[in-house]
């Protein structure tokens, strides 16, 4: 459970935000979700001096399903839009889902770094993670990041890219 998260909650509770039925955050009669943060909208307050943000996604998921985000959850938003907080785009799932649902139904890759190079570093330890997880098909994350198949298996097998796994 995060402070934050409580404290937000208290707010709501208190009168001080709410939440509209379009994922809109309020304060008063002005938007409290006009902060961003990689996209993100986020909701600046203060409890006894200190100052706190959180994502509104976060606060609205909590606000329409009556209950705390459990420990190890996250919410993804379904359409990929970040800045959509409608309670229908928001679903409270796993981090491996999450970046699954990022890679494989949106698309959404990485920039690569090098010149040239099919992946990144980051890319590589990714497809590890996602095998390891057995998040997706061989099949889809080879689809996903552009290479075959074979390529999937060496990294899971570390036959390449030996220097990122401490080979």
């Amino acid at each position: 459970m995060r402070t934050k998260d409580v404290l937000a909650l208290a707010l709501i509770g208190l009168g001080e935000l709410r939440v509209d039925s379009h994922g809109r955050v309020w304060r008063g009669t002005q938007r409290a979700d006009t902060g961003r943060a990689k996209g993100y909208l986020r909701v600046q307050f203060t409890v006894e001096g200190r100052r706190y943000g959180l994502g509104a996604h976060r606060l609205v998921w909590m606000v329409f399903n009556h209950r705390l985000i459990p420990d190890g959850l996250e919410i993804n938003h379904k359409d990929g839009n970040r800045a959509n907080n409608s309670p229908l785009n928001l679903e409270v799932v796993m981090r491996d889902f999450n970046a699954a649902h990022a890679l494989h139904k949106l698309g959404k890759l990485q920039a690569r770094h090098t010149p040239g190079a099919k992946l990144t570093p980051e890319q590589v330890l990714e497809i590890d993670e996602l095998c390891r997880r057995k998040v997706l098909s061989k099949q889809a994350i080879a689809d996903t990041y552009g290479v075959t198949v074979k390529t999937v298996r060496n990294i899971e097998r570390r036959v390449k890219w030996t220097h990122l796994f401490g080979c």
